[in-house]
């Protein structure tokens, strides 16, 4: 049998790597289908290996909104942060792909916590949801699971996202925003 890995605060377990082309999800529990009004910007917490190259994100949704954004933010003070990627407005039907060029920030080996949103712009949209939308995973200490971000939102308007993010409301769901890894 071989040796056993002990993750304490000083050897914190590694942020798991994702394969050029793979997809990751946020995910949570009770998943279903929501509306999420038009200019409200709804972010959930991914953590990702620094370095990683992002080429995609995606979400689904039902015929609705005329366009919808995804954006990338900065984890400050445990909560979505300042815009670090805003996509530009996409049809809003069925499986959305944004092509993106993204590389993650530098961060700890437990992973850059990043924050995704999705914002849909011109009427209210139908999309898959999840309840408490938040990438949850094994941590070494104690803060790092507690006080559960799960999903922020915000007034964000019809044009592009806000530089800061305000937030508003902590909602329970949160769409199963997916990003790829550049091959």
């Amino acid at each position: 049998m071989g040796a056993r890995t002990i993750y304490s605060t000083s050897n914190p377990p590694p942020v798991a790597k994702l394969a050029p082309g793979q997809w990751r999800t946020i995910y949570g529990s009770i998943p279903g289908q929501a509306s999420y009004p038009s200019g409200t910007e709804r972010a959930s917490l991914m953590f990702l290996p620094a370095g990683l190259r992002l080429q995609a994100m995606a979400v689904w949704c039902a015929a609705a909104a005329q366009t919808l954004r995804f954006g990338i933010r900065a984890d400050e003070n445990r909560g979505a942060g300042t815009l670090l990627l805003d996509t530009g407005p996409l049809p809003a039907t069925g499986v959305v792909i944004a092509a993106i060029d993204f590389v993650v920030p530098p961060g700890p080996i437990t992973g850059t916590p990043l924050w995704l949103s999705v914002t849909p712009q011109g009427a209210a949209v139908t999309m898959a949801t999840v309840n408490v939308a938040s990438e949850w995973r094994d941590a070494p200490t104690a803060q790092l699971v507690v006080g559960v971000r799960g999903c922020q939102a915000q007034a964000a308007g019809q044009g592009p996202l806000p530089t800061t993010f305000v937030t508003t409301s902590n909602v329970g769901g949160g769409a199963p925003i997916a990003v790829q890894a550049a091959n």
